[in-house]
């Protein structure tokens, strides 16, 4: 992985969508358990959660460049079909529905209403079977604990050694208190010997099969601070200035004696 600018794309539109019914394993698989998907032409990684009773295919868009992918590859076993019509998408991840899949097809767990803060600790993990343990920063939280209701949001996490983070992009990021997916990892300050790098997080409508949150653009947080700015140092300078003006144009007008002249 490299460090990149995110592209934009239609993060924040909620698109629900019907999706087809497949079967599933009966509940997901703990994730020291989990093996990582390779995406397809091995660009990257991916893996499956399920959804509202759907299994969901989670990569990120830079791995292959926008466009959505037509299938995972596992290490073992046969490719997990894609269904590319209904790829929805937040700001560098991409969800797509499995088309196909067998009976026993491992997932992992996703729980779309969660909260994170500083020094959560949290679980990568890579295409070569490794788990890496790590621990969320503050970088790119807008307040003292962040919401998946605010939708997608990138952060960052330290891990707590270095890994070798080539081939992790589209890889899960998983919160270790729930055991649940929270994001996809993105990019890494080193790709032979990671210790910093950076997700965006998951946010599925809990109230639909497929669609995305949408951004809040403020926050009762920011509204706030927004406030006490005002209240402290704009208005009492708009003030300041008001009657500075309002007193030279009485003087201007005759109104006002103009001052006297120094000795």
């Amino acid at each position: 992985m490299r460090k990149r600018a995110l592209p934009m794309t239609c993060a924040g539109i909620a698109v629900s969508l019907l999706l087809p019914a497949c079967a599933v394993a009966a509940g997901p698989t703990p994730a020291a358990e989990y093996d990582v998907l390779m995406g397809e032409g091995l660009a990257g990684s991916g893996f499956v959660i399920r959804h509202r009773g759907a299994l969901l295919g989670v990569c990120s868009l830079h791995q292959f460049d926008g466009s959505a992918p037509g299938e995972f590859i596992p290490f073992d076993g046969g490719p997990v079909a894609l269904d590319a019509a209904y790829q929805v998408k937040q700001d560098d991840v991409q969800v797509l529905p499995v088309r196909s899949a067998a009976a026993d097809l491992p997932f992992l767990d996703y729980q779309p209403d969660f909260q994170l803060k500083a020094g959560d600790a949290v679980l990568l993990l890579d295409p070569g079977g490794g788990v890496v343990s790590g621990t969320l920063t503050s970088t790119g939280m807008r307040s003292r604990t962040y919401s998946s209701s605010d939708g997608p949001a990138t952060l960052s996490i330290r891990t707590d050694q270095p890994f070798a983070a080539a081939g992790c992009s589209g890889g899960p990021v998983i919160l270790r208190s729930s055991g649940a997916v929270i994001g996809v990892l993105l990019t890494a300050d080193d790709p032979r010997a990671a210790r910093t790098v950076g997700f965006e997080t998951l946010c599925l409508d809990p109230d639909g099969p497929l669609s995305v949150r949408a951004k809040k653009r403020f926050d009762a947080g920011d509204l706030f601070c927004g406030g006490v700015f005002l209240a402290i140092v704009a208005l009492p300078i708009g003030l300041a200035l008001r009657s500075r003006y309002a007193h030279k144009a009485r003087q201007a007008a005759g109104l006002i004696p103009p001052p006297l002249p120094p000795r």
